[in-house]
């Protein structure tokens, strides 16, 4: 009887453990916004004998900017950063090499980077877990298909050496082959499974709104003007309320696209707020109808912020926080209105300050959790 008992605590402790695997796994699987932290970076330099550069970039969604850092290091220590972001966000770094990953609110990217001479620029880098999984991926993906981001062979197609045709069809082929790669890894080393889903996303609406994307940049820059440029539009073949895209910003700029790309009457020649603007204000009523819930919430939240994050001057700012003060009740989530606030806030503080001496000149950074 009292080995039957120690039998059935064990199976009790496997069961109980594996339970709380299941949880750990099924909470990973539905990570989401989370709109009241920061992302936080951690460094950790081993045999460092010599001077290096540490750099990275990130642009998170909201508040939308531009975070990068550069530091000398010089000796052995450990390095802290971190920044405000409200979901997983693609992290570009480099240290003796190039690496890429995510970073996510509320989580530490650990970074151990043995800078011993001897040791292969390859090997130099370690992170563990899932984001060290996601660093793996994307070296990989360098690897085989020859560059670190699609954006880099897309700009070749923006020339009109490249007939539209053509310039589509291998703009399509370079889609068709992230897709494979992707599939691919996952059947291979089994990503994390909010990771592989927005990487799918990624691809998916990149790819419907480079077309039209490619088509005004070639327009705009080369004079080509296409005859119904809207027969080579494929927005048909996606749903704009994606609940499960969420997570990615192409979807969001997929959705942008769609609802700017026929209301440009007037605007042709137009850029930054002038042209930003006014296209934002004749979508709202359209991105309504085609959004739901938190995503259209998200929606509004991240153009607003992007419109705060291009003003140039005071007048510029008036007119974004003018329409700002008429779409604030379409935020139910309180945190959104406070980030969007305090990035409003910050400018307003900015140009009121260069009003106040007009002869120093500061550079608008991302706001970040200081």
């Amino acid at each position: 009887m009292y080995l039957k008992l120690i039998y059935m605590k064990q199976i009790i402790s496997v069961l109980a453990l594996l339970i709380l695997i299941g949880c750990s796994r099924q909470h990973e699987s539905k990570l989401d916004f989370t709109l009241n932290d920061s992302a936080f970076i951690k460094l950790t330099v081993l045999n460092c004998s010599d001077t290096f550069e540490f750099s990275y970039k990130t642009s998170p969604l909201l508040p939308r900017g531009c975070v990068m850092k550069n530091i000398k290091i010089t000796h052995d220590s450990i390095y802290y950063f971190k920044h405000k972001t409200t979901k997983p966000d693609f992290i570009d770094l480099n240290l003796r090499k190039d690496f890429q990953t995510y970073v996510i609110p509320g989580d530490t990217l650990a970074i151990v980077a043995n800078l011993d001479s001897n040791i292969a620029d390859d090997d130099v880098i370690k992170i563990d877990g899932d984001l060290g999984e996601i660093m793996k991926f994307f070296s990989k993906k360098h690897e085989k298909l020859g560059y670190w981001s699609i954006s880099y062979p897309l700009t070749n197609f923006s020339n009109i050496s490249y007939p539209i045709e053509k310039a589509i069809s291998l703009s399509d082929s370079l889609f068709k082959s992230e897709m494979e790669f992707l599939n691919h890894y996952e059947s291979t080393y089994k990503l994390p499974s909010w990771f592989y889903e927005t990487m799918k996303a990624d691809i998916k609406y990149h790819k419907v709104f480079m077309r039209p994307s490619l088509i005004m940049y070639r327009k705009f820059f080369f004079k080509e003007n296409i005859s119904n440029p809207e027969t080579y539009y494929t927005f048909d073949q996606i749903s704009f309320n994606d609940p499960k895209a969420k997570l990615s910003e192409y979807y969001y700029q997929c959705i942008d696209t769609y609802l700017w790309v026929n209301r440009q009457q007037g605007l042709e020649d137009k850029h930054g707020i002038d042209r930003g603007l006014p296209l934002f204000e004749r979508s709202i009523p359209e991105a309504k109808e085609i959004l739901k819930g938190e995503i259209l919430e998200y929606y509004f939240a991240w153009k607003t912020s992007e419109s705060f994050a291009i003003c140039r001057n005071i007048n510029e700012f008036k007119r974004v926080d003018s329409l700002y003060s008429t779409l604030k009740n379409q935020f139910e989530n309180d945190e959104i209105i406070k980030i969007i606030n305090n990035q409003r806030n910050y400018v307003a503080n900015y140009f009121e300050g260069l009003k106040n001496n007009p002869f120093t000149f500061t550079k608008i950074v991302p706001i970040e959790n200081q």
